[in-house]
């Protein structure tokens, strides 16, 4: 479901007749289908929002109308990558998709001989379809140019961090400080990647080097309290291994009361 922070999730734990769930947490990392993204100033943004397996992985890929048309995200199994664009997509706003009579109306499944995953929605005659491999994700989903997102553990830490368990964070935890003593380093293989983090009140600013090279400083102060939140992110990086590094700064903008910083998950693009 969506809830004010993004989707929620609650994985089966069913065995036999007996039917269970585990508790719910926050699946998502997308500003985009939260409260403060905007997602709740609209029905015809948030009734057009399914889960599909629009990668033909057998898992249910999370996928959104807004106006620029047709967005998912796919799953990894714990979470959901960035969004991203459909190569094609034509029920935008522009188009006239986001009238009352065709919202709510987004479904997709394998609807043509060549056995190709489409969305299709209703419009004024009939039901249209997105055509061929429409449901291919830009940069995500099936095949090579996905994204992988694993959590804070995947970092090397030294210093003091403050281990944190909150239902928002990716995976339920994650790693907090707010003095330069402390710093995390991440090796990972690929062209991109993305830190998330918790945006709030108090917190404040980190030094980001990539191959041990200042390229960014990362402000976490946010006026509301977000999980998942993408902190720095890059692409286009020369396939291969690379390094991420975060130092906090100890400093924060005026805005803000307190100095921390936290590491959350990294997504990574190969």
């Amino acid at each position: 479901m969506r809830g004010s922070a993004g989707v929620w999730c609650a994985l089966s734990t069913s065995s036999g007749t007996t039917v269970s769930f585990a508790p719910k947490r926050l699946w998502t990392q997308l500003t985009q289908t939260s409260d403060a993204g905007g997602w709740n100033a609209s029905a015809d943004l948030y009734r057009d929002l399914r889960l599909l397996d629009a990668g033909g992985d057998g898992r249910a890929d999370l996928c959104v109308r807004d106006g620029s048309g047709i967005n998912c995200a796919s799953s990894t199994g714990s979470g959901f990558s960035a969004l991203f664009p459909l190569t094609t997509s034509t029920f935008t706003a522009a188009a006239g998709w986001s009238v009352a009579p065709y919202v709510q109306t987004l479904v997709g499944g394998l609807v043509d001989d060549a056995n190709a995953r489409q969305l299709c929605m209703r419009g004024s005659a009939g039901l249209t379809c997105s055509g061929g491999a429409g449901v291919v994700l830009a940069g995500g989903g099936g095949g090579g140019g996905g994204t992988t997102t694993v959590d804070h553990t995947a970092g090397t830490y030294v210093g003091t961090w403050t281990n944190v368990t909150e239902a928002g964070n990716y995976g339920g935890s994650a790693k907090q400080c707010a003095v330069t003593t402390c710093s995390m380093t991440y090796t990972f293989t690929g062209t991109g990647v993305s830190w998330l983090g918790q945006k709030d009140a108090n917190y404040g600013k980190a030094s980001v080097y990539l191959d041990n090279v200042l390229v960014a400083t990362a402000d976490a102060y946010g006026a509301v309290n977000t999980y998942q939140q993408t902190l720095y992110s890059v692409t286009g990086l020369t396939s291969g291994s690379h390094t991420l590094k975060i130092v906090p700064t100890a400093t924060h903008n005026a805005s803000s009361s307190g100095n921390w910083i936290e590491v959350d998950a990294f997504t990574v693009t190969s």
